[in-house]
């Protein structure tokens, strides 16, 4: 027979009510343990906003990220209808960099998101951001156009900036520039092993006569229209 979730007041039917039986009888002592603070019972919840991250009892920063896409979006709309009378577009650069890229800086070597998904969702953000500064709203972009624009901006694709920030956490905690210590079982590689190991690094991929023509000629085409 079906019975009623105790946590969630839904019910639920006799697989899942089974299941439920089944782990209680293997772990008879499954349950969440109370912690004190100054002999206050801390309350259990599933998720909690600290410093402007929002920590979920699993550790999936999902909504966290659901959350900043909302709070970037909003702010994108506010730049587009009240700053309808500007057209430099380094002032709309800066205008996106202070009010809405920020947004995506604070913590990111935290939450970073590590889905594809995820990480096309806030790219979408920087997608409708540069139509906006280029005064481009009704232009669809292909991936290469838009690499080409990001390059004409001076600006990266946000998982490549996410990347560059924990590239920088990892330089300042490597070399004690940071509160975070090395940590004690990662071993720092000698003049010797790094350069051993620079010989085994690939050169970059050079673009064939081909790949750089239909770069040029989207250029020129871009310019003339």
């Amino acid at each position: 027979s079906s019975g009623i979730n105790a946590e969630y007041g839904v019910p639920i039917g006799p697989i899942e009510k089974g299941l439920t039986d089944f782990f209680d009888k293997i772990f008879p002592t499954r349950k969440f343990y109370c912690y004190n603070l100054g002999g206050i019972e801390l309350e259990y919840v599933k998720e909690e906003k600290d410093l402007g991250i929002i920590v979920t009892s699993n550790f999936s920063w999902e909504h966290h990220i659901d959350a900043l896409f909302n709070k970037a979006s909003s702010r994108l709309g506010l730049l587009k209808r009240t700053l309808y009378f500007v057209k430099s577009k380094e002032q709309k650069r800066s205008f996106y960099l202070a009010v809405v890229r920020s947004q995506f800086e604070h913590c990111v070597q935290v939450w970073r998101p590590t889905t594809v998904v995820l990480n096309k969702k806030l790219e979408r953000i920087q997608r409708r951001a540069v139509k906006w500064i280029l005064s481009e709203q009704d232009h669809s972009y292909s991936d290469l156009e838009y690499l080409m624009r990001l390059r004409d901006l001076d600006l990266l694709p946000l998982n490549e900036r996410f990347l560059t920030s924990d590239l920088i956490l990892f330089y300042d905690v490597y070399n004690d520039l940071s509160c975070i210590k090395f940590p004690p079982y990662l071993r720092k590689n000698c003049g010797e092993e790094r350069g051993r190991l620079t010989r085994k690094i690939r050169r970059p991929t050079i673009l064939s006569e081909n790949e750089a023509l239909n770069l040029k000629t989207l250029r020129e085409y871009r310019n003339d229209s």
